[in-house]
């Protein structure tokens, strides 16, 4: 059985992490508000979930690809809702202080947040390129 990550938002950078972990063995569960870009990842086999708590529900580890605070500090909300300790390692660029707000919310439920900011280009991370994205089993 092929070890499961989960992506939570899949625009331009997580579809990129999604076909990259697909062709690397991962089995890749997925979700995004807009359902045009979970169809898009279909020919990965990307496992579509319908919100972050069914991301969690399926996997240990997330990976959060998201726009700005407020959709960080929404989904860290309704992951630690779930109350099942998982890791999240989160690409956004974002202060400190709204990264320790996600923080605190994931830690009361037994989570922990890994900050991970990415760098580059959607390009960059289309070729594996991105200055941080190194995917190797």
């Amino acid at each position: 059985m092929a070890e499961q990550i989960g992506i939570i938002g899949l625009g331009i950078m997580g579809a990129s992490y999604a076909r990259h972990l697909a062709k690397a063995g991962f089995e890749v569960i997925g979700c995004d508000i807009d359902e045009a870009r979970i169809a898009t990842l279909a020919d990965v086999g990307l496992s579509r979930a319908a919100s972050p708590a069914e991301v969690v529900a399926q996997v240990d580890r997330i990976i959060t690809l998201l726009p700005n605070a407020a959709a960080f500090a929404t989904v860290s909300g309704e992951i630690a809702e779930t109350g099942r300790p998982v890791v999240v390692a989160d690409t956004c660029t974002l202060t400190v202080a709204e990264k320790e707000v996600g923080r605190a919310t994931l830690e009361r439920a037994g989570s922990v947040l890994l900050d991970c900011p990415v760098g580059g280009t959607g390009a960059q991370a289309a070729k594996g390129r991105s200055r941080r994205l190194r995917l190797r089993r």
